[in-house]
């Protein structure tokens, strides 16, 4: 709700304090956002950021997307399509989907975060990062588990680094 209401308005930063917060649908986002969590702040459901020249951070919160299993479209917890995001500190856990899927020239910073399938490890994300069509990708300090197919895909030259 507090996102929404921030794309109908001049907002450009979000406190999300502790507790869940579910969204319905795909939550689009358009423009420069920055969102910082305190402990225990956890949001559930499909995001994508289409940020045409913006700058988005999403810090301390838990991002938590459970994939179809059988769907015919790809399962993506958070979609980046263009703009430039930063998520640090943040746990992204999508079973039986795709954590991270940037495109579209996108540029994503991941900083200390947890990119996975379920928190108890019974069901794998189908891949923790897919980066694709001349996006750039920075994975530093992260941890990437639990996945079925890879733990990074990279296509259609895109760039990842993974750093320690």
């Amino acid at each position: 709700v507090a996102v929404r209401a921030f794309n109908a308005n001049e907002y450009q930063h979000i406190l999300l304090l502790p507790g869940t917060y579910k969204i319905k649908g795909t939550l689009e986002v358009d423009k420069s956002l920055h969102i910082v969590g305190e402990d225990g702040a956890r949001v559930i459901g499909k995001w994508k950021l289409k940020n045409d020249g913006a700058k988005t951070s999403i810090k301390n919160v838990h991002l938590e997307y459970h994939g179809k299993q059988e769907s015919s479209s790809y399962q993506r917890l958070l979609h980046i399509h263009r703009g430039e995001v930063l998520l640090q500190d943040c746990a992204l856990l999508c079973p039986g989907g795709y954590c991270l899927w940037a495109d579209g020239r996108g540029v994503v910073n991941v900083l200390g975060c947890i990119l996975a399938g379920s928190a108890d490890g019974a069901s794998p994300a189908q891949a923790s990062a897919v980066v694709l069509n001349f996006s750039r990708c920075i994975i530093k300090e992260s941890r990437l588990e639990n996945c079925k197919e890879s733990c990074v895909f990279v296509d259609n030259d895109a760039h990842v680094r993974l750093l320690k």
